[in-house]
C-alpha cells in the first residue's frame, strides 16, 4: 500500500512559525529546499512518464504492425524485438520517478501506519536513506556500464542503436528518482524538525542509523566476520521482511537485501557488477512487453466505460432474481475480468457502478461489499491476468498456457458465487430483494452492450489459445483494439480519459518493474545462498505426504495474501518455493492456478484483506466487520474449488492441452 506520508508535488506544506526558534527556522530553510527541487523535477518527472507512455503505445502500435506485416505479407519486422526491448527499458526508467511521486511504490502498512505521527516519520526517514543508497548504487553502476558501451562501440545488433545510448536515459531516471527521494528527505526532516523535543540529535541518530545498515556489508567483511551463506540468506531474509513489515517499500526492501546480501557472501565488486547488470535485463526482456500492454489494455477498457457496459448487461438479465443486483455484480466482475487482469481494479471499478444500486434496493450491507470483494478476486484468475503473467515470468513457463489454464476454475468460482448468492436470498429475501423484471426484448438490446467486450476477448484470449499470437503480440493488440473501441463507442473515451489511461498504466507499469529489478537482484543473493536448493531437497526427502507439504505452502500463501498485493508476493517467494514444488512432481501450470487463488483468498481474509480495504474505500460508510463478515461465505466458495481443483487437476489443465502455441516466439 502507498505510504502515508503525502509527498505529492506542491501539496504538502509544513506549518512553520519562524520566530519559533532555531529549529523551526531550520525547518522553514528545509522545506524551502524540498519546494525548490519540487518545482524543477515533478514536472520533469511528469514528462518523462508521458514519454515512456507514449514509447509504450508505439511498441504496441509497432507489434501489430509487424503481426499484420507477418501474416498478410509473410515479412515479419526483423527489428521488432530488439528494438521493443530498448523502448522499454527506456519507458520504465523514464517513469520510476513520476510512480514515486505518486506514492505508487508498493508498502506493506499494516504496522506502520498504527505508529503515531512521530515514530512513523522517523521510520520513513531511515527508510528514504536506504532507498537513495538503492538507487546511487544503481545510477553509479549504470554509469559505468553506460561508460564501458560507448567505449566498446556497443550495439544492438539488429537496429544498430548504441547500448550506451539506452543506458543514458535509463542513469536520467535514475537521477530523477535520487532527486525525488532528496526531496522527499529534505521535507521528512523539516517536518521532524517541529515533532521531535531534541530533533538535531534525533535527526543525526536516525543518518547514523541508515549508514550502518548501508556499510554493514562492508564492516563485515573488513571484520572478518564470516558466515555461511544459508545463515547469511536466513539473517538476510529476516531482515528484509523486518524492513518491509515496518513500511519500506518492497521494490527497495529486496534491492537493498539483494545487493548486501551478495556482498556479504562474495564481494562488493560482484554484488556490483550484479546491479550493473541486472538493472539493464530485468527490464530489457522482450517477452515483458506483456505486463504493460495488459495494463495499459485495462486502463483503456476501463476509462472507456466498458466496465459499466458489462455491468448494465449482467443487471438486465439477473436482476429479478433473489439477490440478483449481487449476482450481476459477479458476473459483471466476471467480464470486466475479462480485459482487466487485476483484482482490486476490479473490485474498485465494479463497484463504483453496483455499489449505488444495492443501496437503492437496500441490499445487505454484508451481501452487498461481500459480493464485490470476492468477485474481485476473478479479476486476476480470468484471463487475461496480471498475476499469470508475473507468475510465468518468475517460474519460466508458459503465460499462453497460464491464461488458459485460469478460463475453467474462474467459471467456476464465479458459477459459485451466483450459486451461494442465489441459495441465501431465497432463504432470506430481506438479504437481496429483487428488482422489477425487464422486458425480454430490453434485455436482449443490453445484450449489445458487452460486444466490446466480447470483442477483446476474443482478439486477446482467442488469438493465444489458436497460436496466432504470443502473449505479448495478444496484449499489443487488446491495446489498439481497447483504444480503436473507445473511440467508436457512444460516450466512450475521451481525450481526457485517453492521457489519464497512459499516466495511470505508465505509474502501475514502473511500480511493477522496480519490484522485478528488486526481485533479479534478491534472486541472485538466494540462489548463492543455496537455500531454495538445500529447501528443495529437505522437503522432497521428507516422509509424509506431498499434499501435506502442499497445504502448508498454500496456507503460507492466504497469510501473506492478507497483508500483500499478489505481484509482489509472488516475485519474493516463487523463486523459492518453486523448486520444491517441482520436486514434488506438482505440475507448474496447475500449481499456478492454486497459488493465484490461495493468494487471492487472502486478499478478502480477515483480520487485513487488502481488497476489503479497496471495498471499505468505495463504501466508506460500511464497517469493516460487516465487510468482512460479507465475504466469509464467498471464502468458503474459494476453499471449495481449490479442493476440487486439487481433486480433479484436469479442470486446470485440460484446455492449455488443447491449445496452439507460437513456440518458436515464446507461446
Amino acid at each position: 500500500m502507498p505510504s502515508q506520508l503525502n509527498t505529492s508535488c506542491g501539496t504538502e506544506n509544513v506549518d512553520v512559525d519562524v520566530d519559533s526558534g532555531l529549529q523551526h527556522e531550520l525547518s522553514l530553510r528545509l522545506n524551502n529546499m524540498g519546494k525548490g527541487l519540487d518545482r524543477v523535477i515533478c514536472p520533469v518527472s511528469r514528462y518523462a512518464s508521458v514519454a515512456g507512455s507514449i514509447f509504450i503505445l508505439a511498441m504496441a502500435v509497432l507489434i501489430v504492425v509487424d503481426v499484420l506485416s507477418r501474416y498478410v505479407f509473410n515479412r515479419p519486422f526483423m527489428i521488432t524485438i530488439e528494438l521493443e526491448q530498448f523502448m522499454l527499458a527506456t519507458a520504465v526508467y523514464l517513469s520510476i520517478a513520476w510512480a514515486m511521486i505518486n506514492n505508487d511504490h508498493v508498502q506493506v502498512d499494516i504496522f506502520i501506519s498504527r505508529f503515531n505521527k512521530k515514530t512513523r516519520l522517523r521510520f520513513e526517514l531511515i527508510f528514504t536513506l536506504l532507498a537513495l543508497f538503492v538507487f546511487i548504487v544503481m545510477g553509479w553502476q549504470l554509469f559505468i556500464m553506460a561508460k564501458e558501451a560507448f567505449q566498446v562501440g556497443d550495439a544492438g545488433d539488429l537496429t544498430g542503436i548504441p547500448i550506451g545510448l539506452v543506458v543514458a536515459v535509463m542513469i536520467i531516471g535514475s537521477l530523477m528518482m535520487i532527486l525525488v527521494l532528496m526531496r522527499n528527505l529534505l521535507r521528512q526532516v523539516a517536518e521532524h524538525m517541529l515533532v521531535s523535543s531534541r530533533p538535531l540529535m534525533v535527526t543525526a541518530c536516525l543518518f547514523l542509523i541508515g549508514l550502518l545498515i548501508m556499510v554493514s556489508a562492508w564492516f563485515c567483511s573488513k571484520a572478518g566476520v564470516q558466515f555461511s551463506p544459508p545463515v547469511v540468506g536466513l539473517i538476510a531474509i529476516l531482515a528484509m521482511l523486518l524492513l518491509m513489515f515496518t513500511g519500506l517499500p518492497i521494490a527497495f526492501s529486496m534491492a537493498l537485501t539483494g545487493i548486501l546480501g551478495t556482498w556479504m557472501i562474495m564481494s562488493a565488486d560482484v554484488s556490483f557488477a550484479v546491479v550493473r547488470m541486472q538493472a539493464f535485463e530485468s527490464v530489457s526482456d522482450y517477452f515483458l512487453c506483456v505486463v504493460p500492454f495488459f495494463v495499459l489494455m485495462g486502463t483503456l477498457a476501463f476509462n472507456a466505460g466498458l466496465s459499466k457496459s458489462a455491468y448494465d448487461a449482467a443487471y438486465s438479465w439477473f436482476g429479478h432474481m433473489p439477490g440478483g443486483v449481487a449476482v450481476a455484480t459477479v458476473a459483471g466482475c466476471s467480464g470486466f475480468a475479462a480485459i482487466c487482469g487485476d483484482s482490486m481494479a476490479t473490485a474498485a471499478t465494479m463497484g463504483s457502478v453496483s455499489l449505488p444500486e444495492m443501496r437503492k434496493y437496500r441490499y445487505s450491507d454484508s451481501l452487498a461489499t461481500g459480493a464485490l470483494a470476492a468477485g474481485g478476486t476473478l479479476g486476476i484468475l480470468i484471463p487475461p491476468s496480471i498475476g499469470f503473467i508475473v507468475y510465468g515470468l518468475i517460474a519460466e513457463v508458459s503465460v499462453a498456457k497460464l491464461f488458459m489454464a485460469g478460463v475453467l476454475p474462474g467459471l467456476l468460482m464465479a458459477g459459485l458465487f451466483v450459486l451461494i448468492i442465489l441459495g441465501r436470498c431465497s432463504r432470506n429475501p430481506a438479504l437481496g430483494p429483487a428488482c422489477e423484471k425487464m422486458p425480454f426484448m430490453k434485455r436482449v438490446k443490453a445484450l449489445g452492450g458487452i460486444w466490446s467486450v466480447l470483442v477483446l476477448f476474443i482478439i486477446v484470449i482467442g488469438g493465444i489459445y489458436l497460436g496466432i499470437f504470443t502473449p505479448t503480440e495478444a496484449g499489443a493488440a487488446g491495446v489498439i483494439g481497447a483504444f480503436v473501441i473507445g473511440v467508436i463507442k457512444p460516450n466512450g473515451l475521451s481525450w481526457q480519459g485517453f492521457l489519464k489511461s497512459l499516466e495511470e498504466a505508465m505509474r502501475m507499469t514502473a511500480m511493477i518493474f522496480m519490484i522485478l529489478i528488486g526481485v533479479s537482484f534478491l534472486g541472485y543473493f538466494m540462489t548463492s545462498t543455496e537455500i531454495p536448493l538445500a529447501l528443495s531437497n529437505m522437503i522432497a526427502s521428507a516422509e509424509v505426504s506431498r499434499y501435506v507439504i502442499l497445504i502448508s505452502i498454500l496456507l503460507l500463501y492466504v497469510l501473506l495474501g492478507m497483508v500483500m498485493n499478489i505481484i509482489p508476493m509472488i516475485m519474493l517467494t516463487l523463486p523459492i518455493i518453486f523448486p520444491t514444488v517441482m520436486a514434488l512432481g506438482f505440475d507448474p501450470i496447475w500449481f499456478g492456478v492454486i497459488t493465484v487463488i490461495m493468494m487471492e483468498m487472502g486478499q478478502i481474509t480477515p483480520p487485513v484483506g487488502i481488497n476489503v480495504f479497496v471495498i471499505h474505500g468505495v463504501a466508506k460508510n460500511v464497517p469493516m466487520g460487516s465487510i468482512f463478515r460479507g465475504v466469509v461465505p464467498f471464502l468458503m466458495v474459494q476453499i471449495v474449488v481449490v479442493v476440487v481443483l486439487i481433486l480433479f487437476p484436469k479442470i486446470a489443465t485440460y484446455l492449455p492441452s488443447l491449445m496452439k502455441t507460437l513456440a518458436s516466439l515464446g507461446g
